[in-house]
Parts: structure tokens; C-alpha cells; sequence
């Protein structure tokens, strides 16, 4: 089977497109050939199979439509975010094309959205984009039950178009802790706490900020080491600032390690290895997946999730075993509860690794790959079955 595969792709630093480079590797292993139409950009790095031929500030329906005429795959694979794709009727558009070229269409949602506003003529409602793709495409993947395809089948989606695939995990091996300490330049004893990604107001940091004082109360030596770089959209700003603010005293005391850059996924592995666990205290509200969770899951790393949609496939792992230790985001004094109980405590430190280890063995690249290769099967019986007669 030939898929090509449409998204932003490496060196473009984006969660999408580290999130497609593993995917298209996973997939050839399995089998598939795969033809990566890529976002353009600047920096283009030529690799095998790989097209840089459209851009989400031009005409990318047209410029696509006109590659799938050229190369004719059997699937044609979708990886859509707002930000990238839009959230308005012109992938809709393309997917009409894509059937009228008797190719089939897959999508995969990264985010469903709920009850997102639209603008008449210019952007859909969540509901109006979403069950438009579930009219025009063969199949819809998103990566969780709860928040993504439960709303979708409540939105009126074709419960047959819809697809849960997890967001893949690399099984990785880390270094030693220490070892990983003394590189980083950290305290070889202190308790530490990690958080990690790029920095916005979704990403709740400052809820731990908050619970940082009170923590360090009953754990005077506890660390949070933040590493990441600062969304820097229009309406990031304010907030940005305010975060800022938060941290300078504790940055000034030694009790925050703020390490403000675009980290590799090497330095990211050292810092999994060097922290005693990793904390997501996001307050997300539309169902997505977590590729930093995902990250600590392959390692088998303990970790901390909020009580959300974000995080609804580890508290289905996990949750009836440890149900407080999915604290509620917006509550600092949640969070220092939950991170009491947690730091220190060997026992529940490895408890919670080996759950991370289990669910990242159940989602692994090469699962996740067999799963999308029945799906693209699946799409293309769907696209048989209502082929537009020539």
C-alpha cells in the first residue's frame, strides 16, 4: 500500500512533526511505503520520499491536490492541528477533491474540540469542522476515548469513520540518574520535579509555581526544573509576563531551574533520567494527546498528570490504582498534596514507573503503525464503497 503522508515535517520544530517523522519510520518498518508531503520552510533537509510542497500561508489545498494527481497513492493521510490546517472548510474542500481522484482520505484529529466559537465565512464551529471531516473523509483517527471520540460520535460523526489510535511511544533506555545530574549541572541529591515543552498559559506552570512554597515547607530541598521555551503568540504575552514575575524569587533562592530554550530530545532524555518525576499540569479542556507524556512513558518514568482530557488515557491506565495522583489543574494545593505524597517515596515512585512502562509498551511505534496500516485497509473500503462513478 502507498500512502502519502501531508503534515509538517523535521527540521520544522513542532510536536506534529516529530510526532509524523516516528509515525513514517514505524510505518515503513511494518511495511507501508510512504510519500511525506511536507510543510515548506526555510531550513528543508532533503530525505528519501519526502516533498516540501505546500505552506499553510498559501494556497495549500490547490498545491497538494496537484501533487496526489502526480503521485496517485492509494491513501492519502492527514495529520491536522488548527494552527496548521485551519479550522474552516477548505480541507474539506480538498478532501472532496481528494475522492473525486478515487484516492482515499484519512484525518487524524490531534485535537477535538467541543464548543469552539466559529465566524460566519471564515472559521467553523469545533462541532461544524469536525463533522464536516467526518462527512468528506474515509476515515477519522484521533488518539483517545475520552474527549476525542466520545464527542465526536455526540457530534454525529459516523461511528464507522472513527478510528482510536494512541499517540505512539519510543521505548527508550535511560542513563543513570546521577550520571544525568552531574551532566546537567543538578543537585545529586535534591527531590526534583520536572516540567518540560513549551511554555503557555494551556501548560498550567504556574500552578506549580504556586505550589512550589508550600512544597517546599514539608520537602525543604525540592527542586523544579522548568525547561522549555516561551510561546511567544500575541495573546502569550501577558501571560508570559506574569509567569515571569511568579518565578523570581524562586529562581532567585535556587528552588527553580528555569532552562529557557527549544531542548533536543537527547537533552530531553537526560533531564527524564536526571528527575525523580515529571509533571503535567495542564488545564487543557478539548481532548488531545500528550506527546511529553508519551516521552516519559517510553522511559518508564514516573509521572504526575492533571485531571483532564489531556491526560484521560493514563488515568484510564492508572487512575482507579492511584486516583490522588491525578490532582485537579488550578489548584496549587492539590498539586503540593499530591506531590508530598510522591517525593521521597520510593515505593511510589517505582509503582508509578512501572505503569508509565506498561502503558508505553501498549502504545509503542511499531502497535500504533499496525493499527494505522488496518486503518488505511479500512479507509479504503470506505472510499470504494462511495467512489464518485467517472
Amino acid at each position: 500500500m502507498h500512502v502519502a503522508l501531508v503534515s509538517t515535517y523535521p527540521p520544522t520544530k513542532c510536536g506534529i512533526a516529530n510526532y509524523t517523522k516516528n509515525l513514517v519510520t514505524a510505518l515503513r518498518l511494518e511495511g507501508t511505503t510512504v510519500t511525506v508531503l511536507a510543510e515548506s520552510s526555510s531550513n528543508d533537509v532533503a530525505e528519501v520520499d519526502t516533498r516540501h510542497c505546500w505552506n499553510r500561508k498559501g494556497s495549500w489545498g490547490s498545491d497538494l491536490l496537484a501533487q496526489l494527481e502526480t503521485l496517485r497513492p492509494d491513501v492519502v493521510h492527514f495529520q491536522h492541528e488548527e494552527a496548521i490546517l485551519g479550522q474552516d472548510g477548505r480541507l474539506s474542500a480538498l478532501l472532496r477533491g481528494v475522492r473525486k481522484l478515487g484516492i482515499a482520505s484519512a484525518v487524524t484529529l490531534h485535537s477535538v474540540y467541543r464548543g469552539s466559537l466559529g465566524v460566519p465565512g471564515i472559521r467553523y464551529s469545533g462541532q461544524q469542522f469536525q463533522r464536516s471531516i467526518g462527512e468528506h473523509a474515509d476515515l477519522v483517527i484521533v488518539h483517545q476515548i475520552d474527549g476525542c471520540e466520545d464527542r465526536l460520535l455526540a457530534q454525529g460523526v459516523d461511528r464507522e469513520k472513527v478510528v482510536v489510535i494512541p499517540h505512539g511511544t519510543s521505548m527508550l533506555t535511560l542513563k543513570d540518574k546521577r550520571a544525568a545530574r552531574v551532566e546537567l549541572g543538578l543537585d545529586e541529591n535534591a527531590p526534583l520535579i520536572l516540567a518540560i515543552g513549551f511554555i503557555h498559559k494551556k501548560k498550567g506552570l504556574h500552578t506549580l509555581v504556586h505550589a512550589l512554597p508550600n512544597l517546599r515547607l514539608q520537602v525543604p530541598t525540592a527542586q523544579l526544573l522548568i525547561a522549555g521555551s516561551f510561546r511567544e503568540r500575541p495573546w502569550d504575552i501577558l501571560y508570559n509576563r506574569r509567569l515571569r514575575r511568579a518565578m523570581e524569587p524562586a529562581i532567585a533562592n535556587g528552588s527553580i531551574d528555569l532552562r529557557e530554550e527549544f531542548h533536543t530530545s537527547a537533552t530531553m532524555n537526560t533531564m527524564l533520567a536526571a528527575a525523580d518525576l515529571l509533571a503535567l499540569p495542564y488545564q487543557q479542556k478539548y481532548g488531545s494527546a500528550s506527546g511529553i507524556l508519551h516521552m516519559a512513558l517510553g522511559a518508564g518514568a514516573p509521572v504526575l498528570c492533571a485531571d483532564g482530557y489531556k491526560f484521560a488515557e493514563a488515568k484510564r491506565a492508572w487512575g482507579k490504582t492511584f486516583p490522588e495522583l491525578f490532582p485537579p489543574p488550578e489548584e496549587p494545593s492539590a498539586w503540593t498534596t499530591a506531590l508530598v505524597r510522591v517525593l521521597g517515596n520510593d515505593e511510589m515512585l517505582g509503582r508509578l514507573a512501572a505503569e508509565s512502562r506498561t502503558l508505553g509498551e501498549e502504545t509503542s511505534w511499531a502497535e500504533v503503525a499496525r493499527k494505522h496500516a488496518a486503518g488505511f485497509t479500512q479507509a479504503l473500503a470506505c472510499a470504494r464503497a462511495t467512489a464518485i462513478p467517472e
